[in-house]
C-alpha cells in the first residue's frame, strides 16, 4: 500500500459552480500515486475529517457522495442540473462517475 499525497492551495474561484461560493475557501486534495494503486482507506477518511469541518467536495472530483447528499452541501446544484438537462437531455456527456453523483 501507497500514501496518497496531500496537497493545499487557496483558491480563489467566484461563481455559481466554484468551490468558493460566498465563503472563505480552500482546498485540500489526494492524489493517488498512480492510477490504480492501492491506497487503502486513505479517501474514505480523508472524505470523514473534511465532512466533519464542514468541507465539500469539488462535484467533479473523486468522492462517494450521492446527488442527495451533495444537494446538501451544493446550494446550488438543482441550478445546475437544470442547465444539464437543457444542454444535454440525452446525456451525451456521461460516464459512470457522473450518473452516480449527479443522477442519470
Amino acid at each position: 500500500m501507497q500514501p496518497a499525497a496531500g496537497e493545499f492551495r487557496r483558491v480563489g474561484v467566484r461563481g455559481a459552480a466554484g468551490l468558493r461560493r460566498r465563503r472563505p475557501a480552500g482546498a485540500v486534495g489526494l492524489v493517488q500515486p498512480h492510477a490504480g494503486a492501492d491506497v487503502g482507506d486513505s479517501f474514505d477518511v480523508f472524505e470523514r475529517i473534511v465532512a466533519e469541518h464542514g468541507g465539500r467536495p469539488h462535484w467533479g472530483k473523486q468522492h462517494t457522495l450521492g446527488v442527495d447528499e451533495l444537494r446538501r452541501v451544493h446550494p446550488r446544484l438543482d441550478d445546475f442540473l437544470a442547465v444539464r438537462d437543457r444542454l444535454d437531455p440525452t446525456r451525451v456527456l456521461v460516464n459512470h462517475h457522473l450518473d452516480h453523483i449527479l443522477g442519470p
